[in-house]
């Protein structure tokens, strides 16, 4: 097969009362229309993709597996995944009595085409070789089997989708088959036409896809706590299973959802140690021993996974607005458009003693908070899902936030020795080296790789002089600053107090909006303080500098804004969402926030704070496929993202590492701007990473 992309030179349309293109017109005459018969039980077996080649601007849909796998491991180069997919039969067998077999064309680039045609009508067939027996290359009469529509009306059989056909208008005859009537509408945009029948141009009737399980509530009788020295008496593998859909860009996905228990043991001797709070998202329907699993986690310590779950690229998000402050709260939880789900299962897990995370005796909670202890206890968590789920040959990922990263690039390293290889990691908001953050470390480090951060709250107010025209270009300049100026004048004001020339002083000023005099006092200025001196008479967010709020009201008075505004609502959510739409109830509270920091062993490798860069190189050391990307808001006032980008760099292979920063806070997946460009350079790193068959 010549998969290249494109179909003839006017396009096919056979509509009962809808217009035909003039050099088909002659071939087919008005056929009589017939609605297909009901919609057949028999549950399909196909996946219909779609891919896209951007320098012919030409879309090809295929339901071979094999095709698909040339596709997408670049045997057949240029082309990629749209997420556009509707399922049908793959053959006749299969298949309810009224589906139709659908003919491919395949147009002869020496007749100036190079495209694919494909039809669910056997008059069309026949018209297209008997019409153009030259330019047009009948390659399959069945390609895959699927329901026709209704050819006066356009309309499906019950427990159908529309598929919708329009065609480019071009020369070069290429085609696009859509299941959205919301992308029909954007193609036609575009100048393309619509040629099917009926108001929505329809072509074929794609089978929708039914739960083939019914839902499985469970009711939780154990008490979970967070306390230090808790622990359960044993653990129990247990799980909620609901069913759901979600649409992406037109295409509804259905999957499952698993809440529930997950006992980690010790490998070696079978012990149990930690019963795991986890919620896991697959898509039905998958080869589940090839599909991409990814593991999602934040940090504190002490922190459970909500943010990440309700907030990032799972199913469901809530919707902040960030960093608008005046919309009504708490906030609405809706379907989810920036969902992985069309690129990878999601799999969301709270630390122990976190959420619904607790020991088993004889270890307590306690005995799990350290750097070592924790990373060691989840790398134990993650062999066992993967086993008990068959899971062992998926490509693997890890997705970690703040002192997630911490825990990713020990548990990596662990993951890699024990023969767990993993295809990529994500580093949400990193802090990799507690010794480089003078928000951690006080008073003898240096700020410098806060200015750049400094800079950027300063020009969202309006406070950096100039306004800067070109913001990217304007941080590039702060950041070389910052190393070769202000890094070398703090080293020196702390350990002579000595300070700059006054030119310095003036260019800090200019470039953050504070005041000189901040600066002459507090050189090394430290991010609490930049908090409460940058606006006048208001407090802005440590987690994301965007957010503001009067000194004395409620938003600031409990140190940050930007926690205040949000956490509420995912507290709220989290308790609803669980019981109500994943059917997991429980007698306990889910506790979003323990006081394991208070107790936390930070000492690792013989360090009294952790310093994990040196893991994370070890790790992309043993598996050199290894993929990292680091992804940072430019308004983070807890882990700015000039610091994060000087600690990768330590591990010298920009080639493995890559680094992203957008508009945002700690959590940039909360802005409605940032968090699709995140979930794009997210798709690239699972593109970049996916094994050959």
């Amino acid at each position: 097969m010549n998969v290249r992309g494109h179909t003839p030179a006017g396009a096919f349309v056979w509509s009962c009362g809808a217009r035909f293109h003039s050099h088909l017109r002659a071939a087919v005459g008005v056929s009589t229309c017939a609605l297909a018969a009901a919609a057949s039980a028999a549950a399909p077996n196909a996946t219909v993709v779609e891919y896209y080649r951007s320098d012919v601007d030409h879309y090809f849909i295929t339901a071979a597996p094999q095709e698909q796998a040339l596709l997408d491991n670049g045997t057949l180069k240029g082309w990629s995944r749209t997420g556009v997919t509707f399922s049908a039969w793959s053959d006749a067998a299969s298949a309810p009595p009224d589906a139709q077999p659908v003919c491919r064309f395949y147009g002869r680039p020496e007749a100036g085409l190079d495209s694919h045609f494909y039809s669910a009508f056997v008059d069309e067939c026949d018209a297209v070789k008997t019409k153009f027996p030259t330019a047009w290359q009948f390659e399959s009469p069945n390609v895959f089997y699927i329901q026709a529509p209704d050819r006066t009306t356009g309309a499906c059989p019950a427990a159908t989708d529309p598929v919708s056909r329009v065609y480019d208008n071009r020369s070069d005859a290429n085609h696009r088959y859509v299941v959205s009537a919301t992308l029909r509408a954007s193609m036609q945009a575009r100048g393309w036409i619509p040629e099917g029948y009926g108001p929505q141009a329809v072509v074929m009737c794609a089978p929708q896809v039914a739960a083939s399980e019914p839902d499985q509530a469970l009711a939780d009788p154990a008490f979970y706590s967070t306390l230090p020295t808790a622990s359960l008496s044993d653990g129990v593998d247990a799980a909620a299973v609901t069913h759901h859909t979600l649409t992406l860009n037109g295409t509804p996905i259905a999957y499952t959802a698993h809440a529930g228990h997950l006992v980690a043991k010790d490998p070696q001797s079978g012990q149990a140690e930690a019963s795991f709070f986890y919620v896991a998202y697959t898509v039905d329907a998958q080869d589940s021993a090839t599909r991409p699993v990814t593991f999602f986690y934040n940090g504190g310590p002490g922190s459970a996974s909500v943010w990440l779950h309700l907030g990032s690229f799972g199913p469901r998000r809530l919707a902040t607005g960030v960093p608008e402050t005046s919309l009504p709260r708490p906030f609405q939880l809706g379907d989810n458009q920036e969902s992985l789900l069309d690129t990878t299962d999601l799999v969301f897990v709270d630390a122990i003693g976190t959420g619904l995370s607790e020991a088993i005796a004889p270890f307590t909670n306690r005995s799990f908070w350290s750097v070592d202890r924790d990373a060691t206890v989840f790398r134990d968590f993650i062999q066992r899902y993967l086993d008990v789920n068959g899971r062992m040959g998926s490509p693997k990922y890890l997705f970690g936030e703040s002192y997630g990263t911490t825990r990713t690039a020990v548990l990596a390293h662990l993951l890699e020795t024990s023969g767990t290889s993993l295809a990529g990691i994500v580093l949400q908001s990193s802090a990799l080296n507690y010794g480089s953050n003078c928000g951690i470390v006080t008073g003898a480090l240096s700020c410098a790789g806060y200015l750049p951060t400094y800079a950027a709250a300063g020009a969202y107010y309006g406070l950096a002089t100039p306004p800067p025209a070109d913001p990217l270009e304007f941080l590039r300049q702060v950041e070389l600053y910052s190393v070769t100026t202000y890094a070398p004048a703090t080293t020196l004001w702390i350990v002579s107090r000595t300070l700059p020339d006054a030119s310095v002083l003036d260019t800090l000023h200019s470039d953050t909006g504070i005041a000189q005099g901040v600066w002459q006092t507090n050189f090394n200025l430290a991010p609490g303080l930049f908090q409460s001196r940058l606006v006048p008479n208001a407090l802005i967010g440590r987690y994301d500098a965007r957010i503001s709020a009067p000194v004395g009201s409620p938003l600031a008075s409990q140190g940050d804004p930007s926690d205040t505004l949000v956490s509420f609502s995912f507290t709220n959510a989290i308790d609803g969402y669980l019981r109500n739409d994943l059917k997991y109830s429980f007698a306990t509270s889910y506790v979003t926030l323990s006081n394991a920091i208070n107790s936390w062993d930070f000492s690792h490798d013989g360090n009294e704070i952790p310093d994990t860069i040196p893991d994370l190189a070890a790790a992309i050391t043993l598996n050199p496929r290894l993929r990292v990307l680091s992804v940072n808001g430019f308004h983070d006032l807890a882990t700015p993202y000039f610091q994060t980008a000087l600690d990768l760099s330590r591990i010298g292979r920009p080639d493995i590492v890559q680094v992203r920063n957008y508009n945002g806070g700690h959590m940039t997946y909360l802005d409605d701007g940032s968090r699709p460009l995140e979930g794009a350079d997210v798709r690239a790193l699972y593109r970049a990473t996916a094994p050959a068959p």
